[in-house]
């Protein structure tokens, strides 16, 4: 097995919640409620924070109720990743790491392709947060990579991860089916390792292309894994206006509806881990 950089940690503390797909839409004006989705996130992280590590704060849910949802993972105690993939100009960059720094953020990211300047004056702003880096995105495939790079998938995550060390980041995010190879380089031996793209044996890839189950990531030596759908279903699609919605779909209160993969995960990583 290759060596996590965080062999310490309990199986469950290596789980963050993609706090994704729960943005309540009003069915008569086809309008997002920020009520409702606050009550929803609220509900989720009250119930989820004593089982997993980490929220996840991503694109859509920050868009919705901004930075609302920050305070409400923090009203319970809960840390969060800030995933808002930074990609401009250094200077924005920059500026745009020490806000989210600000809000007290656990994990930051920027992407590795907006060049070693923007990385930079990251990491001059980063203050506390561990900072990631965005290397190919999960769904973004093969052919995709030679057209645009013209080399392999693992060739650029690989290049672009030694780019991320040397810019001095704490970490990167990558497809768990990237992480074997990265930790065969000894020069990225410090590197945090963050993998999306998890999924149970048999699950929906949904719009995810390179994925692997949650016990494969660990074995390849991922540190993090950031888990959405399989955990929080799909409850954009229920635009009911029920906030019970999506504890219903990961069985905390709907026993009949129990999703056994919220049971079984500290097991599986576990096993992942032995």
């Amino acid at each position: 097995m290759a060596g996590s950089t965080l062999n310490n940690l309990e199986p469950h503390e290596r789980i963050i919640v993609a706090l994704d797909n729960i943005v309540a839409i009003d069915p008569r004006s086809n309008q997002i409620d920020r009520d409702i989705t606050a009550s929803r996130i609220d509900s989720l992280v009250a119930q989820l924070k004593e089982k997993v590590g980490y929220f996840k704060i991503g694109l859509e849910l920050f868009t919705a109720i901004g930075p609302t949802a920050i305070e409400i993972v923090k009203r319970h105690s809960g840390e969060f990743f800030l995933d808002l993939k930074f990609h401009d100009i250094p200077n924005t960059v920059g500026q745009a790491t020490w806000v989210a720094a600000s809000y007290g953020a656990t994990f930051i990211d920027v992407h590795t392709l907006a060049g070693m300047d923007a990385m930079h004056s990251a990491v001059v702003n980063k203050a506390k947060a561990k900072l990631l880096g965005i290397t190919i995105l999960t769904s973004q495939s093969e052919d995709w990579c030679r057209r645009q790079f013209k080399c392999s998938v693992k060739e650029k995550v690989c290049s672009l991860a030694l780019e991320a060390a040397s810019a001095g980041l704490d970490g990167i995010v990558c497809a768990p089916t990237d992480v074997a190879q990265l930790r065969a380089d000894p020069k990225l031996a410090d590197l945090l390792i963050v993998t999306p793209g998890i999924r149970p044996a048999g699950s929906e890839r949904h719009d995810q292309r390179r994925i692997t189950t949650p016990a494969a990531a660990i074995q390849a030596g991922a540190d993090y894994l950031v888990i959405g759908r399989p955990i929080t279903a799909d409850p954009i699609h229920d635009r009911s206006g029920d906030g019970g919605t999506v504890l219903a779909m990961i069985g905390m209160s709907n026993p009949r509806a129990f999703h056994p993969f919220v049971v079984t995960i500290s097991i599986i990583l576990s096993i992942g881990r032995s």
